[in-house]
């Protein structure tokens, strides 16, 4: 090992300076500036004030704080009167940004004869939101921060960032530079300080700063591995995955083995992938069976290319094996690929009975709350109810926080249920009859917190899938949780004071879907049983009460059971483990054994997005006529043969197998007898005018937000102009970089003209990518030429245009969604920007978290950094073939 006079050292001053409160609501800090209010360009006076809001005489200065010796450092404002202010604001009183500075310095080898190399960082910011460094020295003035997101949930088993110098550092005296920190309370992420008898809300955050040590070319990286537990012998699921770590080359990971022989066992790679200098991936590995195995570890020899030279690497997977029939509750880990490519785990609670001949038990689809690691905590599977002969499916969401259990996290949950379906039928297991799960199986969905939003989330745009749902402490939806009131009415310099309301409304209508409230129709016909603490000091509990209400507004007679425990906070040891929760568990299973889809009076079915939701009684929206707005069908049975339907903002709707001969009266005109005994697809052809579509045509899937690049059906691949510029290639690795941190998405970066070779030879490989580039690039324009373009978005002459209105100024980016060029189940985001300035910009806007308002398309200039939403220049969401819709958008001329 090298001394310490060989290396490169860092320190940073505990000593820290702040300035702030300044009112911001939740996400807020992805749309102003993280060094919001200061101009970074500009030397820093820390005796000038700035206007906030929140304090006395409007005005705040900087102060000061400490960090301690583990990193960790409270940012609090005491002088300010925070309940005087919730008195009328509540919560979002409580949430503010602050700018946290202090001064890093980076120290030389004293040996000058080791390598002259410029290091690298390794930089863990945990519930600070952006951070950027930036030099002592040199010309400040055309200095372009670099903001990297920090680790704002504290998620678990998350990599720090692998950080460049923004200007090269002395290799004879020690460097300085600034380290900034967006720092930003938020509710759900720090609580109410009345929970630890204080009225001054803390933000504590912790710093973790070191050398990057380049010893090896690449390296295991354990946080990332995806193990796979053991039963009887055999994989609980055929997915394996490895961490890697490239140091600072391009490697291919072009093959796995066993490195010493197991009889009966077989590895194979699922899909080559490469590491981007200092990029972090999970190897994806299928592992097969044909005989037990019963030993302690699997030797994986890992073999990588880069340049015409080999290297491999053996890691020691260890195996923990489970026994059925063991006493008490038994869980185990199992494994699949997520989007048919990326390694994933869950857990499955086996059956503690065997159901009756011929039954085939709904499994209970548990779903934690925020911040729950359930890989490394056993507190969650403990805490559910008796499954009796169920399975229990507890899936990740993929991490502990996810995207709230929408989008992949959703997506997550079934196929993860799709894998527990497939592991309980297979032969060699020998499981009893009842243990296997019937395919397409529906299932018992309950969920405590933001699980039980999920439960809310998932039931509601599944309907058909869920036979009946547990939703506890659960919050409406994250506008609801902290209302963004404040953010409207009283923002200084930022947001709501400058938005144009209709603006607004285009931008809230990315959010349309995650609205539970607007989509609580689609349970009139599920049994629920809500619950919740009667003292929640988390979420409080008028949200269930305000869900059941909206519920029983569309069906007074909704088979809904209420639950409040009067004194309990948000959580105690018995919301699931009581004999009333037993009992509902009991009587679904009976309900939904029994249950006939045909059988119903009326029912109204509502969607935003299409794809993104299922069926009510076999019954589906397709396509709307406006995206971007509420679609809703409302079926009333007439008679054993006659329905009655009204649509609002439906061009297409799907009907389930009837009897020949149904009749359907549409919107008190259209008469249609439906002929066939399969599924059958009715379009809008005019007003009051429809006809049944047979063959059914291909049907244009919209996205309605930038966020639904994260639903993707394979590896999310980014798209560069060139490899080798390290501007464009540390946007795409801090892009990767969090989409591994917060959903352990895989990444796949290339270049154009990689991406130019899969469209000419139609070649492209399964799932959505994103491109990142400037108008010129040459990927950009032969993608938007011209009038060949399938949207409206085009560039002519290296100037990007939105029809007829063009976008050049140096400070403007654009952002929007199109569709994939090969794949009809994917669709592409384009992150199109016109100087460094707009692509930092830009990338802020990237909605890896719930809650950021951005739709389909968005044009951003300087004037975001200050005014926030209230600085957008156009936004909008795509009408159907993706084409400008004119009533869901805006411009700022």
């Amino acid at each position: 090992m090298a001394s310490h006079n060989d290396r490169w050292t860092v320190q940073y001053d505990k000593n820290w300076d702040v300035l702030g409160p300044f009112p911001v609501h939740a996400r807020e800090q992805h749309f102003i500036s993280p060094a919001y209010p200061l101009d970074l360009s500009r030397s820093l006076d820390y005796n000038e004030s700035w206007p906030s809001a929140y304090a006395d005489n409007g005005t705040v200065k900087w102060t000061r704080a400490i960090s301690d010796e583990n990193g960790r450092l409270n940012i609090t404002f005491p002088d300010i009167r925070w309940s005087h202010l919730r008195l009328t604001e509540g919560w979002a009183a409580l949430q503010h940004h602050a700018l946290l500075r202090t001064t890093l310095t980076l120290h030389p080898p004293a040996n000058s004869s080791v390598s002259r190399a410029i290091p690298q960082l390794l930089i863990n910011i945990k519930q600070g939101s952006y951070f950027t460094l930036q030099p002592r020295f040199g010309d400040v003035q055309s200095f372009t921060p670099v903001w990297y997101a920090g680790n704002i949930y504290d998620i678990e088993r998350a990599l720090a960032h692998v950080v460049d110098f923004p200007a090269p550092p002395s290799f004879d005296t020690p460097s300085e530079y600034d380290l900034y920190i967006s720092g930003d309370y938020e509710i759900r992420l720090f609580g109410d300080p009345r929970s630890y008898q204080s009225e001054v809300p803390i933000q504590s955050l912790t710093i973790d700063i070191h050398v990057k040590e380049d010893d090896l070319p690449f390296a295991h990286v354990k946080p990332l591995d995806v193990p796979v537990e053991f039963m009887s012998g055999y994989a609980f699921g055929d997915a394996l995955g490895i961490g890697l770590q490239s140091a600072a080359e391009w490697w291919t990971v072009a093959g796995v083995n066993l490195k010493s022989e197991i009889t009966g066992m077989q590895l194979r790679l699922k899909q080559q992938i490469s590491l981007a200098p200092s990029q972090a991936r999970t190897v994806s590995i299928v592992i097969s069976q044909t005989k037990p195995f019963h030993g302690n570890s699997i030797d994986v020899e890992i073999v990588l290319t880069a340049n015409g030279v080999t290297k491999s690497l053996v890691v020691a997977i260890s195996v923990n094996h489970k026994t059925p029939g063991t006493a008490g509750r038994q869980w185990i880990q199992g494994s699949y690929f997520f989007a048919g490519y990326i390694p994933s785990p869950f857990l499955a609670v086996l059956p503690t009975s065997i159901a009756e001949d011929g039954q085939h038990p709904f499994p209970l689809l548990a779903l934690h709350g925020a911040g729950v690691d359930i890989l490394g905590d056993g507190f969650w599977v403990t805490s559910l109810p008796d499954n009796g002969a169920s399975w229990i499916l507890v899936p990740t969401g993929r991490t502990s926080w996810g995207l709230d259990w929408h989008g992949p996290s959703t997506q997550d949950a079934w196929d993860s249920l799709a894998a527990l379906i497939d592991i309980s039928n297979e032969e060699r297991r020998n499981f009893p009859r009842s243990w296997q799960i019937k395919p397409n199986s529906k299932v018992v969905a309950l969920g405590h917190s933001n699980g039980g939003q999920g439960t809310w989330y998932i039931a509601s745009r599944y309907p058909d899938r869920v036979v009946a749902a547990i939703p506890a402490a659960a919050y409406i939806k994250s506008q609801s949780y902290v209302p963004l009131t404040l953010a409207r009415q009283v923002l200084v310099q930022r947001g709501g004071r400058f938005v144009d309301p209709y603006l607004r409304a285009i931008l809230e209508c990315s959010l349309t879907a995650d609205d539970n409230d607007l989509h609580i129709s689609n349970l009139s016909e599920t049994p629920v049983f809500a619950i919740h603490g009667g003292d929640d000091k988390n979420v409080p509990v008028w949200h269930s009460r305000e869900a059941i209400t909206t519920l029983k507004t569309w069906k007074p007679s909704a088979n809904v059971t209420y639950k409040e425990d009067p004194g309990e906070d948000h959580w105690y040891p018995n919301v699931f483990l009581n004999p009333q929760v037993q009992s509902f568990l009991e009587e679904a299973q009976v309900i939904g054994q029994n249950k006939d889809d045909s059988d119903f009076e009326e029912f109204t079915l509502t969607v935003t997005i299409p794809w993104q939701c299922g069926s009510l009684h076999g019954w589906a929206i397709k396509e709307l006529i406006i995206p971007g707005r509420l679609a809703r069908l409302t079926v009333r049975k007439l008679n054993d043969s006659e329905y009655s339907v009204q649509t609002s903002n439906v061009l297409s709707f799907a009907v389930p197998k009837q009897k020949q001969g149904c009749r359907l009266l549409i919107d008190n005109g259209t008469r249609i007898t439906l002929t066939s005994y399969g599924s059958m697809h009715i379009h809008r052809v005019a007003p009051y005018e429809w006809k049944v579509m047979d063959p059914v045509p291909q049907i244009s899937r919209p996205s309605c937000r930038l966020q639904s690049i994260l639903s993707t059906p394979g590896h999310l691949h980014i798209v560069i102009p060139n490899l080798a510029d390290n501007d464009i290639l540390s946007a795409a690795l801090r892009m990767a970089h969090v989409l591994n941190q917060y959903h352990r998405l895989e990444a796949n970066i290339v270049g154009e003209e990689t991406a130019l070779n899969w469209q000419r030879s139609d070649s492209w490989p399964s799932g959505n990518f994103i491109f990142v580039g400037p108008p010129s690039s040459k990927f950009a324009q032969r993608t938007l030429v011209g009038s060949d373009a399938d949207s409206d978005i085009r560039i002519v002459n290296s100037v990007p245009y939105i029809k007829e209105r063009r976008f050049e100024r140096p400070d403007q980016a654009l952002l929007f969604t199109y569709p994939h060029p090969a794949e009809q189940k994917a669709i592409a985001l384009f992150i199109i920007y016109n100087s460094r300035d707009a692509l930092e910009r830009a990338l802020r806007l990237f909605p890896y978290r719930t809650g950021i308002a951005v739709p389909d398309w968005v044009v951003v200039g300087e004037r975001m950094d200050r005014f926030g939403v209230g600085g957008i220049e156009a936004a909008g969401v795509w009408g159907n073939n993706w084409k400008l819709n004119e009533t869901m958008s805006w411009f700022l001329h």
